[in-house]
């Protein structure tokens, strides 16, 4: 089996001081990939930290969830809080990576890769997961896999540790450019084709 590949010269850190603490959810909007649980979950550390702004960001799908996530946003009183975008163009997505302190998957069903995570990963930024399909596999030690149950007190922990966010987001780093950069991937598509041609 040979995974998807990241483009680590587009995809690369490029960190930037800040006053905000970004935490990212950034993937399709679709009911399956959990962003709907984002607000209840995390609302009430996000009240209670004045300095942590929440971004969920991706092209709504059917059924929509962007109205969702407004209502959701006012009854919970976030307003200033939480971020709901809708399509975000290609060319930004980098820096929207670089942006976040962590980078939030909250997939419930049916996730197989997580190029998302791969490429916050490869711009040094942490990713917390929850435990479905191959996202373990794919973090290792650039993230924390858990519940969703668990998100707010693993948010909180690793937010509350910069030392331990730099390592995390440096080992994410170091995980793609030696496991999914497209280098690494273009020569293990190659060696198969080299290996079927040869009848081996």
């Amino acid at each position: 089996m040979i995974s998807n590949g990241v483009d680590t010269e587009r995809f690369k850190p490029n960190k930037r001081e800040k006053s905000e603490k970004i935490l990212l959810f950034l993937d399709r909007l679709s009911t399956r990939k959990g962003a709907q649980f984002l607000i209840p979950l995390l609302y009430k550390y996000l009240k209670e930290n004045e300095d942590v702004l929440l971004i969920i960001a991706g092209k709504d799908e059917k059924p929509p969830l962007i109205p969702l996530l407004k209502l959701q946003k006012e009854l919970f009183r976030l307003d200033g809080k939480v971020r709901p975008l809708s399509y975000v163009p290609n060319e930004l997505l980098p820096e929207l990576c670089n942006h976040a302190e962590l980078f939030l998957m909250s997939s419930t069903i049916m996730e197989s890769f997580g190029i998302t995570v791969l490429e916050s990963l490869a711009c040094g930024t942490p990713v917390v997961s929850t435990k479905v399909g191959g996202l373990p596999e794919v973090l290792k030690h650039g993230g924390v896999a858990t519940s969703l149950r668990d998100f707010p007190k693993i948010v909180e922990n690793m937010l509350s540790n910069p030392e331990k966010l730099l390592e995390m987001g440096n080992a994410g780093r170091k995980l793609v450019e030696s496991e999914y950069s497209w280098d690494v991937v273009g020569k293990r598509i190659e060696n198969i084709y080299l290996k079927v041609m040869s009848g081996g």
